[in-house]
């Protein structure tokens, strides 16, 4: 069944981008992710805030091929992501990874890896059913009638982690590139890993 993906194509920006790959690369991708990018090659959803992203792309956003290459941002997480396919991500950069048997939900802020949906039909499902939390809708609203549009490719990065106690509000938000959010948030994670709730931490960000 596809009708929760097509619905969620249907109300969605035109395409990223306007070519597909060499069906060898393709294939890659598409054994996992089904005809989504088929039907539509990378897109935005939902006032920005979720992203898509098409197969391939040098621009901004990243493709699939390229944002999962595994000398890039993945090798900055001590947490070994080299078999995780990240294909979208909602407003604050939380990826969602495809598998051979179900999509999870990556959180870069804590390196948390939780299930989300059994295959790309429930994820669209979910995503439909309860967009605003999902995706960040509300507050990318709120953000972006306050600041403007999204730029292409930037997410809502939390001025106070949210881990350490940061608050879902507009005052916290500010704009940032994708690639500089999951690398900022790679240094929070691999300092809070084994960490148990309640602990007091020291965020010692690198430059």
């Amino acid at each position: 069944m596809t009708e929760n993906i097509k619905k969620l194509v249907a109300i969605s920006s035109s395409s990223i981008a306007h070519a597909l790959v060499a069906i060898e690369e393709r294939l890659v991708v598409e054994q996992l992710v089904g005809h989504l990018l088929s039907l539509k090659n990378g897109f935005y959803a939902f006032e920005s805030a979720l992203l898509v992203r098409p197969l391939s792309s040098t621009n901004v956003p990243s493709g699939v091929i390229e944002w999962n290459d595994p000398s890039g941002w993945k090798s900055k997480f001590d947490a070994d992501l080299s078999t995780e396919t990240f294909f979208a991500e909602d407003v604050f950069g939380e990826q969602f990874s495809i598998r051979e048997k179900g999509i999870v939900k990556f959180n870069p802020e804590t390196g948390e890896i939780v299930p989300f949906a059994e295959d790309i039909e429930e994820w669209a499902q979910k995503l439909l059913k309860d967009y605003a939390f999902q995706t960040g809708q509300s507050i990318a609203h709120s953000w972006q009638a306050k600041h403007g549009p999204l730029a292409n490719g930037c997410r809502l990065a939390p001025k106070v982690p949210f881990v350490i106690g940061g608050e879902y509000m507009v005052s916290n938000l500010v704009s940032m590139e994708d690639i500089e959010l999951v690398k900022f948030n790679a240094q929070i994670a691999n300092q809070i890993t084994n960490l148990s709730d309640g602990s007091t931490v020291k965020i010692d960000l690198l430059d």
